[in-house]
């Protein structure tokens, strides 16, 4: 019953067939395998070239199916079953070089979504006055067809052929690889909000300021006397060295921001704001009106919202709303953060945000997409790699030992 939304959006951020002129509406029509686009000699083309290889008996597998003798209530059914793929698991780097994008990040790149062609100046806007078109194999395929260097780098498209266009996804749409690399809580909410939300506030409070040294140690202080040995289901709130700085795992930055949420409700954490601000510098902010509130309340919010996506059912309704509220959520970040370094809020991970209930109506639960069960599986062979020589005829043997 999603299958009908994806497409036909009148929100601002999709393009509605009646609104697409008569060339983008035959390019949205049907799938396309690449058959006839040729191999390029870029280097990004070499992964799609193996994992080609590495894909060729599963495409076959999903032309001619297979049979299965399949038991139900006493009897057995000769099946045909035809798979496909669901989603691609993976962070944002990796996602990218699926689907053939450019890995780069900076202000020059023309569109960081991987999802639609939104350009790279308009990314932080929640509610686009534009309509984007959502990326899919015909668009691509058909620039590389033509030699079209300059369209393709306009949608920010490496040329070459993808893999996984010859493969077959649902066909909830023909988006293809393009929709099938679902954002995750991982790596978009605890390593990307919830970091850029820690610096956005220590930005405001001064690095190296009075006042952030005392709200450090204040946190330092409220962590340990939150932490439960016994429940070990609850986030990491003991950090002895501070949470102003430092490289934390994403599980960790849940608890993080519970510290901050308690810091910013307790009396002692407010009088820290307020009693040492330095009306000289940007410090004075919290002596405004509401501006402790603000924090407060984006802070329980991403909290709140977490909890939600890490539910094991969720209402349809609910989602559809969620459309909606992520984009003022969205919104409230740009208010209260203030971000002005780098490229304030014209990054992916911000605007990923307005793609995430698809997301979820196509694939389910967040859990489902989620990578904490890989990262984990991760840390013994990065260890290892860390530790050898990187010579090709030891490498094995010396991650073994």
């Amino acid at each position: 019953d999603a299958d009908t939304d994806n497409n036909s959006e009148a929100d601002g951020s999709y393009l509605s067939e009646q609104e697409a002129n008569t060339d983008v509406a035959k390019e949205l029509e049907g799938r396309d395998t690449g058959e006839d686009i040729p191999y390029s000699d870029k280097k990004a083309q070499d992964l799609h070239v193996m994992m080609e290889r590495i894909l060729k008996p599963y495409r076959e597998l999903q032309e001619n199916g297979f049979l299965w003798r399949l038991k139900y209530r006493g009897k057995i059914y000769l099946v045909r079953f035809i798979p496909f793929v669901i989603y691609i698991k993976g962070d944002t780097q990796e996602h990218d070089k699926h689907c053939g994008s450019f890995t780069a990040r900076m202000g020059n790149v023309h569109q960081l979504c991987r999802y639609c062609t939104c350009p790279t100046n308009k990314t932080h806007e929640a509610y686009p006055t534009a309509k984007y078109h959502l990326k899919n194999p015909k668009m691509i395929n058909r620039l590389i067809r033509r030699g079209d260097m300059e369209g393709l780098r306009k949608l920010s498209q490496q040329p070459i052929r993808i893999c996984w266009h010859a493969i077959r996804f649902g066909l909830h749409n023909d988006l293809s690889v393009h929709g099938g690399c679902p954002i995750e809580i991982l790596h978009w909410l605890q390593l990307g909000k919830y970091l850029t939300g820690r610096n956005m506030f220590f930005a405001q409070t001064g690095e190296t300021s009075k006042m952030s040294q005392l709200f450090d140690d204040l946190a330092v202080a409220m962590g340990f006397f939150l932490k439960r040995q016994s429940d070990r289901d609850l986030p990491r709130t003991d950090f002895t060295r501070g949470i102003r700085a430092g490289k934390l795992a994403a599980h960790e930055m849940s608890g993080l921001m519970i510290v901050m949420a308690c810091c910013l409700r307790s009396s002692e954490g407010r009088k820290i704001l307020k009693n040492n601000c330095e009306r000289t510098s940007q410090k004075d902010y919290f002596l405004e009106e509401g501006k402790i509130e603000d924090w407060l309340m984006l802070i329980e919010s991403w909290l709140t919202m977490e909890a939600w996506l890490n539910s094991d059912e969720m209402d349809k309704f609910d989602v559809i709303r969620y459309k909606t509220k992520i984009k003022e959520l969205m919104e409230m970040e740009q208010r209260v953060g203030r971000k002005t370094t780098g490229m304030g809020f014209d990054t992916f991970k911000h605007h990923a945000a307005v793609h995430h209930w698809m997301d979820i109506l196509n694939y389910g639960v967040p859990k489902n997409v989620n990578t904490m069960c890989d990262e984990m599986q991760h840390k013994t062979s990065k260890t290892a790699a860390l530790r050898t020589q990187r010579r090709p005829d030891e490498y094995e043997f010396q991650i073994a030992k």
